[in-house]
């Protein structure tokens, strides 16, 4: 689809999270910054929030964005233990500076968009890489890009290495995907 900046749009999270808490106030919200919740509460009526200043907040809904320690979660009990999906996975991720966009390393002709205005997947046996680029279009400002390594541990075994050795360990037997990273 034809989206505001090409066939994807990378959003930062830090950058969405503030523009939602703009649109909360616009619309009417007190924001509450530091304030630490010590209790939650739902029902069929609704759903309340306690602070540690002895406050006390109800509303309809309750939404919950603290991502795997999810208080929520783990307040009501709502992850299943043992997790019944299992994969064979393992991940090394981070946000780098410098990624040069794949196009710039591989011309490739007849496209309508460039590899660097999306999200690029490098797949290989084993594994995949990702590159999220924050910086894929002329009105950017966050020069950003998501990288992750995502291995199965039957082919790519956890070893004690630093992460940073271990990747660079992966780009030397990739030479085409560490050409992004030189």
């Amino acid at each position: 689809p034809e989206l505001p900046w090409g066939p994807e749009s990378h959003y930062y999270r830090q950058d969405v999270d503030a523009y939602l808490l703009q649109a909360a106030i616009k619309y009417g919200c007190t924001v509450r910054q530091k304030t630490s919740v010590t209790d939650y509460h739902a029902d069929k009526d609704g759903v309340a929030v306690a602070t540690a200043q002895g406050e006390r907040f109800t509303g309809r809904y309750m939404i919950d964005c603290g991502g795997p320690r999810a208080p929520l979660a783990t307040k009501f009990n709502l992850r299943e233990e043992p997790c019944r999906f299992k994969t064979h996975s393992r991940s090394l991720y981070t946000h780098m500076l410098g990624v040069k966009p794949f196009d710039d390393i591989f011309k490739v002709k007849g496209q309508r968009w460039r590899w660097h205005e999306g999200t690029l997947h490098h797949m290989f046996e084993g594994g995949w890489l990702w590159v999220i680029p924050f910086n894929n279009h002329a009105r950017s400002t966050n020069n950003l890009v998501s990288v992750g390594l995502q291995l199965d541990p039957r082919v790519y075994p956890k070893t004690d290495i630093p992460a940073q050795q271990e990747f660079d360990e992966f780009l030397a037997r990739f030479p085409s995907i560490g050409a992004q990273f030189r």
